[in-house]
């Protein structure tokens, strides 16, 4: 069974070149390079998790150009596969999605990451449900763009011209 979840196309990776460096599960702030990193240098990585393509790639062409890797998923299935292959600082998951919903994911995320920032949105007020499913934070669409960059590279920040 393993086997064949694997040959699927499970996500679409976004990735800067940047030096893969130790890991570390806090941001430190942007490097005199620019680049966004973790605690020992290691960039930070995010999880975007969404049905919509369109919001899925926005926001990946967003922090992407904050320095920030961005896998993305388009279920929660999708994404409980992630953290096998990859260790994420950021979390960002759509509410509403067919299957398992954003709520539900957070809980079994949480469950396994318990270090992992998770970021819940949706276009109607869910941050009660959110938070009490483990998640860090809240955003109610529509937002700015650059409000959820900062969320992550904290203040001080810019990205490039996207």
């Amino acid at each position: 069974m393993f086997e064949s979840i694997f040959m699927l196309k499970v996500a679409t990776f976004y990735v800067l070149e940047l030096p893969p460096e130790g890991n570390g599960m806090t941001t430190d702030s942007m490097e005199q390079d620019g680049n966004c990193r973790g605690r020992e240098g290691e960039p930070l990585r995010v999880l975007i998790v969404d049905d919509e393509e369109h919001l899925r790639d926005m926001l990946a062409r967003v922090l992407t150009s904050y320095r920030l890797e961005v896998t993305t998923c388009k279920n929660a299935v999708e994404a409980l596969l992630q953290p096998m292959l990859y260790d994420f600082h950021y979390i960002l998951t759509d509410c509403n999605m067919p299957g398992m919903n954003g709520i539900d994911l957070t809980k079994r995320l949480r469950e396994r990451l318990p270090f992992t920032v998770i970021i819940g949105m949706s276009g109607t007020d869910k941050s009660i449900d959110f938070l009490l499913a483990g998640a860090n934070d809240f955003l109610q669409k529509p937002f700015v763009q650059d409000d959820l960059a900062m969320m992550i590279t904290g203040p001080g920040s810019s990205g490039l011209n996207v």
